[in-house]
């Protein structure tokens, strides 16, 4: 399923605690200032996989995207070549979002294929995207679409490189 036996996993808790106050556990740790050199690590070390969190309170923006968070993610799992399983609800949520709202399904929905639609083309060239199953509750055609899409053409280039034994590009 992954290039690589051992999967890697970023700590990635973002939101406010039972007292209100922030917490960004990506910051936190340093993650999002040495994700490049992490990636870099890893491949090296032989791991290509990694589960990673798209913080939601960082990108939903009222209902408009700011990917620039998300960025340094998705370009550094592309250069060093680590597929990735997007996290994409890791406790935070945007403040103006209410859990219990007949609205949160589809506000949710909509964020989870506006990052799809951000981080797939960019992985989708390397063979190293993942969608998760978030986006299969989200919106069931869509998602299995696209996710069934880049999958097989990612299991292509795998099946291509290693006939050939080294990486072809897309």
């Amino acid at each position: 399923m992954f290039r690589s036996f051992f999967l890697a996993g970023f700590e990635g808790s973002t939101g406010y605690n039972r007292h209100g106050r922030w917490f960004d556990q990506v910051a936190a740790t340093g993650h999002d200032g040495t994700v490049e050199r992490d990636y870099r690590d890893l491949a090296a070390l032989g791991i290509h996989a990694a589960r990673e969190t798209v913080r939601w309170p960082l990108v939903d923006r009222g209902g408009r995207y700011d990917f620039s968070s998300l960025a340094p993610f998705v370009e550094a799992a592309r250069r060093s070549r680590v597929e990735v399983i997007w996290d994409l609800f890791h406790y935070g949520y945007p403040c103006d979002v209410d859990l219990w709202s007949d609205r949160f399904p589809e506000r949710f929905a909509d964020y989870c294929a506006a990052v799809a639609r951000y981080i797939a083309p960019p992985l989708a060239e390397e063979g190293v995207a993942r969608m998760i199953e978030a986006l299969v509750l989200a919106r069931p055609a869509d998602a299995r679409t696209a996710s069934d899409r880049l999958i097989a053409d990612a299991a292509a280039r795998r099946d291509a490189e290693m006939a050939v034994g080294e990486p072809v590009s897309a």
